[in-house]
């Protein structure tokens, strides 16, 4: 080797110390550039079992969160009814109405001659009194919806029965007929108050939803329009109607025998993606789980019997809410 290398010129001699003195260099930033600007920036993947845990710690907080939300204690509700109910029984006689307020919505509850009806703009809604108990109950427990005292039929309702067809003029006992033929009404007039509660966003909505699913006057009737309206929110939620509803359903039933458990765990509803959006889709879900429980503490808290009864009890709760 020294003897080729005596031979060389030092010209050639130079070039080969070049080659391993950091002469030549290889560098992948410009392959990396272009393989990014065809592929696009890869972004790292999200462990599975970490957006697992970001989904149940939000929905802890949301928990948390819905259970400090109550403001008023059933027990003290409660004090309040037996002199209620002789108050409720007494203005069965003659037709009364019943002023309901949901956000920016105002709208009538009728109650005359055993027939509960509720007017909306010019339009009537019949119910059987078993689901006008159930609307009241349900809107009141939220604390969200006002629920005024029973009163007098005012001129404003009269106008409203008369445009809707209703002959006024003809006596209560007549009114009281026209309305009792009128066909049931349930499914529209519950879709609609659900509705309404879109106003306060995805997850008062969400609440709403699976409380609706457990009121048995109307659960059935309603079951497609709750599981289509929970299937437009369900990226924001997290997990699926069945698994919402099939928990609220177990839940509902330790509520109404009195139990009082700690909150149930969760499946986790978050198969892959970004931790924050795993944190927000839980703090969701457990903010729907906290509500139920308040919700449903309520509602089976009410002791009246008939809806002047459960009327004059519903007002106790509002400006109290809990959505």
């Amino acid at each position: 080797m020294k003897h080729i290398l005596n031979n060389m010129s030092e010209e050639e001699k130079n070039s080969i110390r070049e080659q391993h003195t950091g002469g030549m260099k290889v560098t992948t930033e410009n392959f990396s550039r272009l393989l990014n600007s065809k592929l696009g920036d890869s972004k790292p993947l999200v462990n599975e079992q970490t957006a697992g845990v970001n989904f149940q710690q939000g929905v802890q907080t949301g928990v948390q969160s819905g259970q400090n939300a109550r403001k008023a204690v059933n027990t003290a509700v409660n004090t309040a009814v037996q002199g209620v109910k002789q108050t409720g029984t007494a203005a069965l006689q003659g037709a009364k109405q019943v002023v309901i307020t949901i956000g920016k919505v105002i709208f009538y509850a009728i109650i005359t001659g055993g027939v509960v009806v509720f007017l909306i703009g010019k339009q009537i809604y019949k119910v059987s009194e078993a689901v006008g108990n159930s609307i009241i109950k349900f809107l009141a427990a939220t604390g969200k919806a006002t629920v005024s005292a029973a009163t007098q039929v005012s001129q404003q309702v009269i106008g409203g029965l008369q445009s809707a067809g209703i002959a006024i003029n003809k006596g209560a006992q007549f009114v009281g007929q026209q309305l009792g033929q009128l066909k049931d009404s349930t499914v529209t007039l519950v879709t609609w108050m659900i509705n309404q509660f879109k106003q306060f966003g995805t997850t008062a909505w969400a609440k709403i939803l699976v409380a609706a699913s457990q009121i048995k006057e109307w659960s059935s009737s309603i079951a497609g329009f709750l599981k289509q309206s929970w299937n437009s929110i369900q990226n924001e939620v997290g997990v699926a109607w069945e698994q919402a509803s099939n928990w609220a359903s177990s839940k509902a039933s330790q509520i109404k025998q009195g139990v009082q458990s700690g909150v149930n765990k969760v499946k986790q509803g978050v198969q892959s993606g970004v931790n924050k959006v795993a944190n927000t889709a839980g703090n969701v879900y457990g903010a729907v789980q906290g509500f139920f429980n308040e919700m449903f503490e309520r509602y089976f808290g009410f002791e009246g019997t008939n809806i002047l009864e459960i009327i004059s009890e519903a007002s106790t709760y509002n400006s109290k809410s809990i959505l």
